[in-house]
């Protein structure tokens, strides 16, 4: 808009004027998100300067803007888009040397732009995301220059037609319209085939770290010290500790996943030499909706829940994923979860498989490199990992034909029941006379059909898991339930109490308990 100005005879201090006109103007037109605030207002802050011939160094500028926001609005500093903003901004003018100097042109110039700004952000997108796909780097070369040379100005070219010109005629809407038809559709397809270095969330420290080491690949490549590959070194060096740190852990967890009415637990081995997960939860619906009653965004806690809780913990890929029945609140985050992280083995009981979900389910894991098993009563899953039920010969459906499995976890005996109910556990019992376990996963989300009294003195657990919805429709866990198992003298968890629950295990004993919610 200031060049038109210029072109079209206006004097520069009548264009700079239009522009401190138009700049708050636009802010408010876009949403005024942080990067739009900071942007408009660094270029208002310009646009104020050069009318006034003041000189003033950029950096004064963008501090003033940055301290200016954050006196308006203190808590934008907790905002990822406030974060980014102003980073990636003072990355690039702390860099206007580098970028200046860049020989090679305009394409050049992208480059260096695109690559300190990534980079710049990179350390904060592995702290709220967990990830980043290293196409991105080329991917921006292509779709920043669109954005800004086509999408934009056609976009305000559209616009101004549609004042004159009716949708229909409108040229501009439906260059526009095939373009972003393309582009989106084609973007979308590239993030989701593209290779995605999960790194895990990483802690403050490490975060600090990376931009210490960031801040010395920065003045290196400025001053044209060493080669550029040799001062990112640090760098590459702090993303190695974040990526190998799993694999040094030398104690196991066990994690009830807070996945609201459903089950969900994942289940880490030292030095990551197995990921077992036991079931995804799942939003059941209840009847058929209207149109105006469906979401346009639905809960999936299979890719909204678990996945990203997987990549906080830097694990991209599941060994084995048991799903004990095909309730929805057990295998309905499923398919979600397939999605977004590799799972190289799905359990699931053998028998009939009678309703649509499970159905649905079952055909796209077959169709898919994920290998498929069928289990019964008597067959090892892993080290220490036995499955108890259901029997082989015996018919067992519904909550009771769920797969119980008995595991040793670093000397940490646990059972897991699925939604069992009292006829499963009077077979578990005459089965397995002399079955105990330290910590019970209480069967069908603590409901009165499960955890008879005759089941918890035979298992004689010291501590139990109970996972179920806070304030949930069906009254789950039942008063009776619970007061049974205190007067076993139980330590009891539930997520609807105390949130996710994390068992950190070593030497047979469970050393630390964390949970998100504090009772």
């Amino acid at each position: 808009a200031f060049f038109i100005c210029i072109r079209i005879g206006l004097t520069r201090e009548r264009a700079a004027l239009f522009m401190l006109i138009l700049l708050p103007i636009f802010a408010i037109l876009a949403g005024a998100a942080p990067p739009v605030v900071r942007a408009s207002a660094m270029a208002f802050v310009f646009f104020l300067f050069a009318l006034r011939k003041w000189r003033i160094h950029p950096l004064f500028g963008f501090a003033t803007i940055y301290f200016l926001y954050l006196l308006l609005d203190p808590y934008k500093l907790f905002q990822l888009g406030f974060q980014l903003s102003f980073l990636v901004s003072f990355a690039l003018i702390f860099s206007a040397k580098t970028i200046q100097t860049a020989n090679g042109g305009y394409l050049r110039q992208m480059c260096t732009v695109t690559t300190i700004a990534q980079f710049a952000g990179l350390p904060l997108i592995f702290f709220h995301f967990y990830e980043w796909s290293p196409f991105s780097l080329l991917l921006n070369l292509v779709y920043i220059p669109l954005v800004s040379f086509i999408v934009l100005p056609f976009s305000f070219l559209s616009l101004i037609a549609f004042v004159w010109l009716p949708e229909q005629v409108n040229l501009f809407i439906g260059l526009l319209e095939s373009l972003l038809t393309f582009v989106h559709p084609t973007l979308l397809k590239l993030s989701e085939s593209t290779f995605q270095l999960v790194l895990g969330k990483p802690p403050v420290w490490l975060v600090v770290a990376m931009y210490g080491a960031l801040a010395f690949a920065f003045v290196h490549w400025q001053e044209q010290k060493w080669p550029l590959p040799i001062a990112f070194l640090p760098f590459v060096a702090c993303l190695i500790v974040g990526a190998v740190a799993p694999y040094v852990q030398s104690k196991a967890a066990v994690t009830m996943i807070d996945v609201g009415q459903g089950d969900s637990f994942l289940i880490e081995l030292p030095y990551r030499k197995g990921i077992y997960m036991i079931d995804t939860g799942g939003v059941a619906a209840y009847g058929e909706e209207e149109d105006w009653q469906q979401r346009k965004n639905t809960f999936d806690p299979g890719s909204d829940v678990i996945a990203p809780f997987l990549k906080a913990k830097g694990i991209s890929k599941i060994d084995m994923l048991v799903l004990t029945h095909g309730d929805y609140d057990h295998i309905g985050g499923a398919t979600g979860l397939l999605n977004e992280i590799n799972v190289e083995q799905v359990i699931y009981p053998k028998g009939p498989v009678e309703k649509e979900t499970e159905i649905e389910l079952l055909e796209n894991i077959h169709a898919s490199p994920t290998n498929l098993h069928f289990t019964r009563a008597n067959e090892v899953l892993a080290e220490n990992w036995y499955v108890l039920h259901p029997p082989e010969g015996e018919h067992f459906t519904g909550n009771d034909g769920s797969i119980v499995i008995f595991a040793e976890i670093e000397g940490v005996t646990f059972l897991f029941t699925g939604d069992l109910e009292e006829a499963g556990e009077q077979r578990l019992m005459r089965s397995y006379p002399g079955m105990q376990a330290d910590v019970l996963k209480v069967g069908h989300h603590g409901s009165l059909s499960s955890t008879t009294e005759p089941f918890i003195s035979q298992v004689a657990p010291r501590y139990a898991f109970i996972s179920a919805g806070a304030q949930n429709r069906f009254g789950h866990p039942h008063p009776e339930v619970v007061e049974r198992l205190e007067r076993a003298n139980m330590i009891v968890w539930r997520t609807d109490v105390h949130g996710m629950v994390e068992l950190t295990l070593s030497n047979g004993e469970i050393e630390a308990v964390e949970t998100m919610l504090k009772p």
